[in-house]
């Protein structure tokens, strides 16, 4: 498999150093929809979930897999949300309305939880919003009814873990740096610590309702050091240390905390020497993390290389820091 060039999904993922490039590949490269996340399979795939489809980059090429009523084996609805890698290093994917669904290499063919093990998938029909591989054969997923699901694959049982205070959808799911048996789990209104044991939850943060009212956490990055940094929805970044204490608030554009802003943030990603890229509604931003101050990657018709106008949905960091 060759190595992946640097690639821009519409938007586009930059270089480090303080030279920035940005290639973007869009539509006439074989790309078609939104993207909403990125994910890169080791040595392998990347992989671009967008709201037409999911689509696979092979260094070359990419390859689009969409719905096709006369096939039972196509993917089950063309707006894809989420994408995590199994143990086995299938892909494990969830879209608008399709539920559970995971990918089979060799056949080239998706296989809905039904095909997998012949029961209903409760989520079927719902949008679902998170996802997350645990260890050995175990799925978690969140839907927008502010539920969790359990999903085992070698049984085929599900179960719904209890709700979350405030009937609070699930926005991100992640690892707990140096607690491997935990999971942090980020709700759009509240902070939780699942035991991956025992599937017991704590609750370690909850917004004042009058600060997420039309703010909610959508996005999460935990960083090297343990900080949480969560995006909102026309809210910017919310800082919290690692005793689940706020800590600072940074809004790209304080003078307008308005939808269509940049202070609709969907995607955190590490930047060199401790600063944060950040994906917001328009562009992408770099947040001196020390300073508190943002600079806008912005568009430059005279340049070729400047940053792409539009969203951006999910950043993804590479092996070579791309």
């Amino acid at each position: 498999m060759p190595r992946l060039p640097l690639i821009g999904l519409f938007l586009a993922l930059a270089t480090p150093g303080p030279a920035q490039y940005f290639s973007h590949w869009g539509t006439e490269q074989g790309l078609h929809g939104h993207a909403t996340a990125l994910l890169k399979e080791p040595g392998g795939y990347l992989w671009v979930a967008s709201q037409d489809g999911l689509q696979r980059w092979d260094g070359e090429r990419f390859k689009t897999f969409r719905y096709d009523p006369q096939d039972p084996w196509s993917i089950p609805h063309d707006h894809v949300e989420r994408m995590a890698l199994g143990a086995d290093g299938r892909l494990w994917i969830t879209s608008v309305h399709g539920g559970l669904v995971v990918f089979d290499p060799m056949r080239e063919r998706f296989l809905t939880w039904e095909h997998l093990t012949g029961n209903k998938d409760p989520n079927e029909g719902r949008e679902t919003r998170a996802i997350h591989w645990l260890p050995g054969d175990s799925l978690l997923v969140g839907n927008g009814e502010a539920e969790l699901w359990l999903y085992v694959a070698s049984t085929g049982r599900t179960e719904r873990l209890p709700r979350f205070p405030g009937h609070s959808s699930i926005s991100e799911f992640m690892a707990l740096p140096g607690h491997p048996g935990e999971l942090l789990v980020v709700a759009r209104r509240s902070v939780h610590r699942l035991n991956v044991r025992d599937l017991t939850m704590l609750e370690l943060l909850s917004l004042d309702p009058r600060t997420v009212e039309n703010s909610p956490m959508i996005s999460a990055f935990v960083d090297a050091g343990g900080t949480l940094w969560a995006g909102t929805w026309s809210g910017g970044l919310i800082r919290i240390d690692k005793t689940y204490t706020v800590r600072g608030h940074y809004l790209p554009e304080p003078d307008l905390p308005v939808d269509g802003s940049r202070n609709i943030v969907y995607a955190i990603c590490p930047g060199e020497q401790g600063r944060l890229l950040i994906g917001t509604e328009k562009g992408l931003l770099e947040l001196d993390t020390t300073e508190g101050t943002f600079t806008h990657h912005a568009f430059d018709a005279s340049d070729p290389g400047s940053m792409p106008k539009g969203q951006v949905f999910d950043l993804l960091r590479d092996d070579d820091g791309v």
